[in-house]
């Protein structure tokens, strides 16, 4: 039976195909594409992803968050190839650090703080609850980058 730090990573897995796939068909477009003047743009999103999922990381380890527009800084890269690397090597710390966790810490309560955590309406949740926010994250901003490439007229029934 798979464990419960099989199932966190599969679903990150998962996820992370649908963004690859969105990643291999970006194609030429810019990273400076929004389909509208004052939308985040493609790579905003991208580096977006890694920034929150750094935030992340610090949260599970129970790190001090470190500034977000600082992580955006670090972040900032000028291919989609490099955010694919990016992306890659902040997952496989992401899987890290489930791998050293045990059972009873991903299911250890912790509070969730402020509007931040805007999956629950509750006021804590199991570890492993917070570390499958990543992966809803993500699908979120798939489905935007998704979209940005339609828009763009690249028709993702194609790919």
């Amino acid at each position: 039976m798979p464990s419960l730090h099989d199932h966190l990573k599969g679903r990150l897995q998962h996820t992370r195909r649908d963004l690859d796939e969105v990643l291999d068909n970006i194609g030429d477009l810019s990273l400076d594409y929004s389909p509208s003047p004052g939308m985040n743009t493609i790579g905003d999103l991208l580096c977006e992803l890694v920034a929150t999922e750094c935030q992340f990381q610090d949260e599970i380890l129970g790190n001090k968050q470190k500034k977000y527009s600082d992580l955006e800084k670090q972040g900032k890269r000028g291919t989609a190839g490099e955010y694919r690397e990016l992306l890659h090597a902040t997952r496989a710390e992401t899987n890290r650090i489930i791998d050293s966790l045990t059972t009873a810490e991903l299911e250890r309560e912790v509070p969730l703080k402020g509007d931040w955590w805007q999956f629950t309406s509750q006021p804590s949740a199991p570890l492993h609850e917070v570390i499958r926010t990543i992966s809803t994250h993500e699908w979120y901003h798939t489905g935007q980058l998704v979209t940005y490439l339609w828009a763009s007229g690249n028709d993702p029934r194609k790919w």
